[in-house]
């Protein structure tokens, strides 16, 4: 899961760890292989497909990065697969059966509202699953896809319900945050999320983003606004952004730590993705 396999033009290459950087570097390793520029087709499979690495792509010169949903348990990679429209990832409902579900209550929800992915299946034999709760956030999509398959969708993996902390009564996935830093302008793709407690006992949320490579100082102020007011509008909470030097935040072989929680008077840690 912590390997990139990408096929171009039948050249396979393997990328790991995910390092952001590493990701920079596979444009280069392409033309090297092939001679010439990046194929405008790109398959991707990697255990999260987030925003910003797709716009990386697709500024890359990719025109397709399609989201293939799996698990081991489930025969790996292919449960689900988008196609060229993207308008959502078509899953073998004559192999599963697809349900989301309240985490906590582990009832249905409807159509279109998030929960966690609970998957039957029909045809496995070796390992048969029952109700197999993959604690993957999603939702159903009540609709058909422009392609014209009949097979039905869900949505792409919006986080994980082990990956959720509370802030302030608002249960919040780093994913989330992740989807909304994706979408402005100026900063990079590396995050982290502090959490402590104020001395009045009042939960406090810092979040610390890197500015990219070249990125102005002077718009720290501009940019720390303009993400705070974006986390509010989207996810409904304040926070304090804080903007730092590209490179700033600590890169790793593994994967990255987005939330350090505090506010038990301990340091502690949750959510390693990435």
């Amino acid at each position: 899961t912590d390997r990139v396999g990408i096929k171009i033009d039948e050249v396979t290459f393997k990328v790991s760890p995910l390092t952001y950087e590493q990701k920079l570097k596979v444009q280069g390793l392409l033309t090297k292989e092939n001679g010439t520029d990046v194929s405008p087709m790109a398959k991707l499979m990697w255990h999260k497909v987030v925003p910003n690495y797709i716009q990386l792509l697709v500024h890359m010169g990719v025109d397709h990065v399609f989201d293939i949903y799996g698990l081991t348990e489930l025969y790996g990679p292919g449960t689900g697969l988008d196609c060229s429209y993207h308008q959502g990832i078509h899953y073998w409902a004559d192999h599963f059966i697809f349900e989301v579900l309240d985490p906590v209550t582990l009832k249905s929800v409807p159509h279109g509202e998030q929960g966690e992915l609970v998957i039957t299946t029909l045809s496995k034999e070796g390992s048969p699953l029952i109700r197999y709760r993959t604690h993957d956030i999603t939702r159903i999509l009540n609709r058909t896809c422009s392609c014209g398959t009949p097979f039905p969708m869900h949505d792409r993996i919006l986080g994980r319900t082990d990956d959720m902390f509370t802030y302030r009564a608002v249960n919040i996935y780093p994913s989330q945050v992740d989807h909304v830093l994706s979408n402005i302008k100026g900063i990079g793709s590396e995050f982290q999320i502090h959490l402590k407690k104020r001395e009045s006992g009042r939960d406090m949320m810092t979040i610390k983003v890197e500015r990219t490579t070249k990125g102005d100082k002077t718009d720290d102020v501009y940019l720390a606004e303009h993400v705070a007011t974006e986390i509010r509008r989207k996810i409904l909470v304040r926070s304090q952004i804080k903007i730092v030097e590209h490179g700033t935040l600590p890169r790793t072989q593994r994967k990255s730590q987005r939330v350090f929680d505090n506010r038990n008077g301990k340091y502690g840690s949750i959510s390693p993705e990435l």
